[in-house]
Formats: structure tokens, sequence, C-alpha cells
């Protein structure tokens, strides 16, 4: 179903109950059948608390992030019924893998839930907003704190470029071994 949500600038959770035609009847439904998944639980209450406007985030494979504008309630897609729960966006923009958050990038990282929420500042709001304008949009920067939006791999780097000035070490971060040549 992801190729699908891409092409039709829709954001899912994926948790499908089949022959469902209205939200009404999914939500009725979705305890009965997911009773026992905390995980559907707090996936399905995280999409419901998504506003309008609200930015989110997807990954396409490894290393491809998108990023979209919710721009719809809650609904269930007549095309593809069983899909689940589906909210419209604007239009998903791939986001360059070096300007995606540390934070977005560790969301990813593992086996979670289908749909997390994740705990941000004004800082990174602004950000995203940034790079969802195409960097076009005027960052307030008087408040924005770019240390915020480092990841771990980024932070090793930065340490391994200062210990390799002061005090002459030779180091190769670990992040440098995923990259492909």
């Amino acid at each position: 179903h992801r190729e699908y949500c891409l092409e039709n600038n829709l954001f899912a959770i994926g948790w499908p109950i089949a022959n469902i035609k209205e939200i009404n009847e999914y939500e009725q439904k979705c305890y009965t059948e997911y009773a026992s998944s905390h995980g559907f639980k707090v996936s399905y209450k995280n999409l419901r608390q998504i506003q309008l406007n609200d930015l989110v985030w997807t990954q396409q494979d490894g290393r491809t992030y998108l990023l979209g504008k919710i721009k719809s309630d809650i609904y269930i897609d007549n095309n593809q019924p069983d899909m689940g729960p589906v909210r419209s966006v604007e239009q998903w923009k791939k986001i360059e893998f070096d300007d995606v958050p540390g934070k977005i990038i560790s969301s990813f990282v593992g086996i979670g839930t289908t749909l997390q929420g994740v705990q941000v500042d004004d800082n990174f709001k602004e950000y995203c907003k940034w790079l969802y304008e195409n960097k076009a949009y005027q960052l307030n920067k008087s408040f924005f704190n770019y240390k915020a939006l480092l990841h771990s791999d980024d932070l090793e780097d930065l340490l391994g470029l200062y210990l390799q000035k002061e005090l002459k070490y030779y180091i190769v971060p670990v992040s440098y071994t995923h990259l492909t040549l």
C-alpha cells in the first residue's frame, strides 16, 4: 500500500479491516479486531491527533525520506477500502538525506509502531516547515538551534574531527562504513 499512498498523496497507518466503507464503522470494529494490539491503539490514536497542516514524515527505503502536509481529516479511501484509515496530504516532498533531522532518522530505526508521535519543539517545527517549503521559507534564526537537529552519527563525526584537530588522532567514524562507493 505504500506506493499507492505515495502516488495518491495519502498518509496511512496500514492496519486494515476488511469490508469497511466509513470511518465510523472502522472505529467500531477496530477495537474488537485489534483489541489485543497495543501498537494499533497507539498508531490510531496518533493518526487521530494529527491536525490539519501538520507535517508528517515517511520513509520509502533506507535512505529516502518524504515530508507531507496533512490536508484532510481521517477517512476510508473507497478505492482501497481494505487499506485502513488514511489522511490526504498536500504533496509528498523528497528531502535530501543530509537534511533529515536526526530525530526523524532515529524514529525509523528498528521495529516500532506503524505510526509514532515525535516530541518536537518550535525549533524542530520551524526547520521542517523550511524543508517542506523547499528552503524558500525564511527561518526565524533568532531562536533556531541547529544542535537539536543533529543525529548521533553527526555527533560522532564532530567528535572525530575535534579529536583529529586537537589531539592529532586519525579516526574513521562508524557512519562512514555505511557509505557505498
